[in-house]
């Protein structure tokens, strides 16, 4: 008998044992009679070489020492990650007043000139070009508002400029462009602009749509058409995100339906909505339910429309936050610098115009270092509104997922 490594969540099915490996997304399915239960932890029990060599090779025996060991270096040379987000918020006015945005409270702040936000964002990726090409990291630009498109003009020119100052380096630096959009403005020469270009915008059925942005429906169903040709093309994708809460939980088949009538060529994210502070629309559909949802439902729904549905689940040693690599940070529009859309603009820019972040990714504890559920979690980050009680808090979420991605393998 061989004992099962601690990184390994163990799940019992009807059929037997799932063991899901959180270090490398694994997953393998033994017969009952081939998994012993002790106080001392889950034993594999079958005399089949094959089947303990493959275990072997893929970290289903490795012991904790080891995994801390390499938690602790991946952590000490943190520095630069396979991809760097640089999130430019262009504006955070809006030409929408979504009744579930966390903006609807912001205040308002003045602007740099067009010409001082270029040259800022511009004087940021000169300095870290150097960083990108030593470490091989893709640069992947968000631009994102309020409603990014009322500066469209702002956002091509920074754009082309971005291109000119990577595409002058002498080593190619893979990069890549997000717009996050409620695309009423948009128009297919801004889009065919790019030379790769993925939308991401927000859509519903006509009653959902227009109770909670702003009576929009039409105008973004005439923008989606319009886009249907251009985003059949291989630089261009399309992912169309369904928000789902209390009341449209039920009409995502509707929804799709609709959708193949237009005809698009897009991918499907669905999210609950999460309920902000001030907010105009509270959602009561808890995440939880969702979640169940999400598995029973929505899976089953996509994959029979052709859609390919989201069934990842966290694992790794690295940390799941933006913070983890040290170029990735957000813009806003005033000159402010933060660590991610986790933040808001500051509102305090007198000492300097790029001044310092106030939230950084603290570095793990002794506690996160051993705790066995680091591979889901990825240890604290900023954003993170309660403190960890030292017990993963989702872990049957997790589980629910691991049973739902075996079952579609």
């Amino acid at each position: 008998m061989r004992k099962l490594s601690n990184y390994v969540e163990i799940i019992k099915t009807d059929m037997g044992y799932l063991l899901f490996n959180k270090l490398n997304e694994m997953i393998v399915e033994f017969e009952t009679k081939y998994i012993c239960a002790r106080k001392d932890g889950f034993f594999v029990n079958t005399v089949d070489r094959d089947d303990l060599d493959e275990l072997e090779n893929n970290d289903f025996f490795i012991t904790d020492e080891l995994v801390q060991d390499r938690i602790r270096k991946m952590e000490a040379s943190r520095n630069v990650t396979n991809i760097t987000n640089i999130t430019i918020s262009v504006t955070e006015q809006c030409n929408l007043r979504c009744r579930y945005c966390y903006q609807l409270q912001w205040d308002k702040y003045l602007p740099l000139s067009d010409d001082e936000f270029c040259n800022y964002i511009l004087e940021y990726i000169q300095g870290i070009l150097k960083d990108l090409q030593e470490h091989n990291s893709k640069l992947v630009i968000n631009y994102i508002g309020g409603g990014p498109l009322l500066k469209a003009e702002l956002i091509l020119v920074l754009t082309d400029k971005i291109l000119n100052l990577v595409n002058s380096t002498n080593d190619k630096i893979d990069i890549g462009f997000h717009i996050d959009s409620n695309i009423m403005m948009i128009t297919e020469e801004f889009v065919k602009h790019f030379p790769k270009l993925t939308i991401n915008t927000t859509f519903s059925l006509p009653e959902d749509h227009n109770t909670l942005r702003s009576s929009s429906f039409e105008q973004v169903k005439c923008k989606l058409e319009m886009l249907r040709e251009v985003v059949k093309l291989p630089n261009y994708n399309l992912i169309i995100r369904y928000n789902t809460n209390h009341i449209n939980k039920n009409y995502l088949e509707s929804f799709l339906i609709f959708l193949n009538t237009i005809g698009l060529k897009c991918a499907i994210d669905i999210q609950n909505i999460f309920n902000n502070e001030n907010v105009e629309f509270i959602n009561n559909l808890c995440d939880s339910e969702f979640e169940d949802l999400y598995i029973s439902e929505f899976v089953p729904l996509l994959l029979n429309y052709g859609y390919n549905p989201n069934m990842s689940i966290p694992y790794g040693l690295g940390r799941k936050c933006q913070g983890s690599n040290i170029l990735s940070c957000k813009f806003y529009s005033n000159g402010s610098k933060v660590l991610c859309d986790a933040f808001p603009p500051k509102d305090d820019l007198s000492t300097k115009l790029c001044i310092e972040n106030e939230h950084i990714l603290q570095p793990l504890t002794d506690n996160c270092v051993k705790c066995y559920d680091y591979p889901y979690c990825g240890g604290p980050k900023p954003c993170d509104k309660e403190k960890c009680q030292g017990t993963f808090n989702n872990k049957e979420i997790i589980r629910k997922r691991i049973k739902m991605f075996a079952k579609y393998l």
